[in-house]
């Protein structure tokens, strides 16, 4: 479970929500509403005021890699010098996991990504990208996944077929995401919840 209370920043104005265990949980709102924000907050790499809970801990003081966190950033940011292999493993290694390869050989199934995993990110198209994207964030197998629009830049055939992996994904996996977008038919497919934004204020629902 997430609780944001009386959150705020630079662009954020007294945010109250609650996310529950288990959700998939949609931000929805124009460009600059504050949306990438709020997903920065919660893993605790840009300041706020305000309190930050998770699972009933508050976050003041807790560095972002002691959060429990995955996050698919907007721009991916898979590193350019390593293959798909040492992608997915790098947090792996940070952390020390002991079952290293049986991890990963869960991966490299679960995102198909057996016939890819010796390429390079210049390698990969869209959506070979994005699911390198997501075995990493869900590699270390966080309570939490942050998404930032991680399919807006991806073609309408191979975005839809994203989110239904996502949802499929989801269920499985029963992880807590939220999803940040502006598009609300694809918010209205993926979200157990919609909460709109707008100027860094909640504005409703769905």
């Amino acid at each position: 479970m997430i609780e944001l209370r009386n959150v705020s920043n630079h662009i954020l104005k007294n945010i109250d929500l609650e996310i529950k265990r288990g959700e998939l949980f949609v931000l929805l709102g124009p460009n600059g509403a504050g949306k990438t924000t709020l997903l920065d907050v919660i893993a605790g790499i840009t300041p706020y005021e305000g309190d930050v809970f998770i699972d009933e801990k508050n976050m003041k003081g807790v560095l972002p890699e002691d959060r429990d966190i995955g996050y698919v950033f907007q721009g991916l940011f898979l590193f350019p010098h390593m293959n798909v292999y040492e992608n997915v493993v790098f947090p792996l290694k940070l952390k020390a996991k002991k079952r290293l390869k049986e991890r990963l050989d869960e991966l490299i199934e679960m995102f198909e990504l057996g016939g890819i995993i010796n390429r390079m990110p210049n390698q990969l198209s869209g959506g070979e990208a994005q699911r390198v994207a997501l075995a990493r964030a869900l590699a270390v197998e966080p309570k939490i996944l942050l998404m930032d629009e991680p399919f807006s830049k991806l073609d309408t055939e191979t975005s839809h077929k994203l989110r239904l992996e996502l949802k499929r994904l989801h269920k499985k996996l029963s992880i807590t995401a939220l999803f940040v977008t502006h598009n609300k038919d694809e918010a209205n497919f993926l979200a157990d919840r919609i909460c709109f934004i707008k100027n860094g204020e909640i504005d409703g629902f769905g």
